[in-house]
C-alpha cells in the first residue's frame, strides 16, 4: 500500500498596533498510507479538517488570553475542485487592527 507524507499549515497574523503583530500557527505532518486516488483524498481531506480543528483551537485560546475583541479577516477558503466553503473567516467593517482590551 503506497505511503505519503502531508505537511501542512496555517498561519493568522493578529495586528494589535502599529508595526506590532501576533503571529498565530499550527501546523501538521502526517503520513498516510492509500490504494487509490479516492483513498489519498480521503486521507487528506481527514489531515486538513483536523488542522482547521486545531488551529481554530489555539487561535480562540490566544484571542482570549490577550483579550482581542475583535479580529479583522476576509478569508474565504474554498476547495475549487468540489466547488464548496471549507473555512470561513467573517469579514469586518473595520480595517485598522485588532482592538486588546
Amino acid at each position: 500500500m503506497p505511503k505519503s507524507g502531508i505537511k501542512i499549515g496555517v498561519i493568522r497574523k493578529i495586528r494589535t498596533a502599529d508595526f506590532e503583530q501576533l503571529d498565530v500557527i499550527s501546523e501538521l505532518t502526517e503520513e498516510i498510507e492509500w490504494e487509490n486516488e479516492a483513498d489519498r483524498q480521503k486521507a487528506t481531506d481527514k489531515v486538513t479538517k483536523h488542522l482547521i480543528d486545531d488551529f481554530t483551537k489555539a487561535y480562540n485560546a490566544v484571542v482570549d488570553s490577550i483579550g482581542v475583541k475583535r479580529s479583522l479577516g476576509t478569508a474565504i477558503l474554498t476547495d475549487k475542485d468540489k466547488n464548496q466553503k471549507v473555512a470561513n473567516v467573517a469579514s469586518d467593517p473595520y480595517e485598522d487592527f485588532d482592538i486588546l482590551d
